[in-house]
């Protein structure tokens, strides 16, 4: 068997174009060093009655708007032996996995807006900071249509907005500013 073979996918959508993904992947470490009644284990294995894989739990994210998917970084467990694939899904392992899987979604969208927000704005937005005498709390303020209008263009839904919104405040320290009130 390969190194990477799929022998289980199953695929969740969990709304507003986020999918986790669950493959049960060949384990290719035995299981005999890691059970007490291993050979036991092994022969249940080997009949059918345990499924034996490394698990490996990813989300991605489907933008209508441009068509795109992103995925975030995997989550992986080898070492897994269930009665069936569909029973890790139930197991606490799998929550914890699914659950990391989406942070590391959120982070990744977090960070490619605020780079789509430099790349579109950078250049008007850095030469009026730059001439601006004021502070940074006053400047946003006053380029809160700008900013909005930019949002309300690009997102749909106020996930999104919002998670635009955290992306920018974190990117630039801005936190305990509401761009948009």
């Amino acid at each position: 068997m390969e190194r990477n073979e799929v022998l289980f996918k199953n695929t969740v959508e969990k709304g507003d174009g986020v999918t986790i993904v669950f493959n049960a992947m060949v384990e290719h470490d035995s299981p005999i060093d890691s059970f007490e009644d291993a050979k036991i284990i092994c022969i249940e294995i080997d009949n059918g009655k345990l499924k034996w894989f490394c698990a490996e739990v990813y989300a991605t994210y489907y933008n209508v708007q441009t068509g795109k998917t992103i995925k975030g970084e995997a989550e992986y467990l080898g070492g897994c032996c269930y009665s069936s694939f569909e029973a890790f899904t139930d197991d606490s392992y799998f929550e914890d996995m699914e659950q990391s899987a989406l942070r590391s979604l959120a982070e990744l969208r977090k960070q490619l807006t605020v780079k789509m927000f430099l790349g579109e704005n950078a250049s008007e937005l850095e030469y009026a900071l730059a001439k601006y005498k004021g502070t940074l709390a006053e400047f946003l303020k006053e380029n809160a249509n700008r900013i909005g209008n930019f949002i309300d263009k690009n997102f749909d839904s106020e996930a999104e907005k919002q998670a635009y919104l955290e992306g920018i405040e974190d990117a630039f320290g801005w936190d305990g500013y509401t761009l948009i009130d």
